[in-house]
């Protein structure tokens, strides 16, 4: 059994790249082997692919003939739908208002959710 310490990361000043290091050790106590005093760092390096939706996408067009009313906004995280981008398949985000995604205390608007409904039908039936 490998036990992770020392965790450490950094990103480049470019945001491009997450590096995190993880030193691993074997567990002394549950894997006879452990004595051998096995230290292994561990390197991994993942390229975040910067994506912004083409102006004239049709997706975008759409979307927007569905709700005039909403802006357009850039936003401050990586989301995995870059990686849809970065293979020509262009992608954006668009959901129900709220706070702490993903987080224990993570709520959207129930209002805000009902509108989502109502924008991507009105989108749906677009196509």
């Amino acid at each position: 059994m490998l036990q992770a310490s020392g965790l450490r990361h950094s990103r480049s000043t470019d945001g491009t790249e997450l590096v995190v290091q993880v030193q691993a050790s074997r567990d002394r106590k549950t894997d006879p082997a452990a004595n051998t005093g096995v230290r292994a760092d561990i390197l991994l390096t993942a390229d975040l692919i910067g994506d912004r939706v083409a102006d004239d996408a049709e997706i975008l067009r759409r979307l927007q003939r569905a709700t005039p009313q909403s802006g357009r906004v850039g936003l401050s995280f990586w989301a995995d739908s870059a990686l849809a981008g970065s293979m020509g398949i262009p992608s954006l985000l668009f959901g129900p208002s709220g706070h702490g995604a993903h987080a224990i205390d993570e709520w959207v608007s129930l209002n805000s959710l009902i509108r989502v409904y109502e924008i991507l039908r009105k989108l749906i039936l677009d196509f």
